[in-house]
């Protein structure tokens, strides 16, 4: 799988990461090989699929709060902590602080979504949720 973004799907709306058009969701980390299995044999394609295991995460979270000037990462750091965004990333980076990976997966249509969701709560996902255009849905 590819590395995590700084820009794309784990992009950063005003300093937030939203991954817009994404299904998102923390699980253990054999439970999400199982997860990319199924979801591949589901259709889903590949390269909408991004599995990032914990340390990838952390790291990558390091490397986005080391860029910028002060102001900026003071700034992105205020915001975050302001918005409902910025409260569903924290739950997430704790999930990874405590091992878990995380998954995202690109869905167009709902009835894309359903399935998604389906599929990552039989591996016992957690925190499933669809990022839209301006909203998100938890889907547990």
């Amino acid at each position: 799988m590819a590395g995590l973004e700084l820009n794309g799907i784990f992009a950063r709306m005003l300093g937030v990461w939203y991954p817009m058009g994404y299904v998102v969701a923390a699980l253990d980390a054999r439970a999400g090989v199982a997860a990319v299995e199924a979801l591949l044999a589901a259709g889903i394609p590949g390269d909408g699929i991004r599995l990032h295991d914990s340390l990838r995460v952390l790291g990558s979270v390091g490397a986005i709060h080391g860029r910028g000037t002060r102001l900026q990462r003071d700034g992105a750091t205020f915001t975050g902590a302001l918005s409902d965004e910025g409260l569903l990333r924290q739950e997430y980076l704790d999930e990874a602080g405590a091992g878990a990976s995380l998954i995202a997966v690109r869905a167009a249509e709902p009835a894309q979504v359903d399935e998604v969701r389906r599929i990552l709560a039989a591996q016992a996902a957690r925190g499933i949720r669809f990022y839209g255009d301006g909203f998100v849905t938890a889907l547990t």
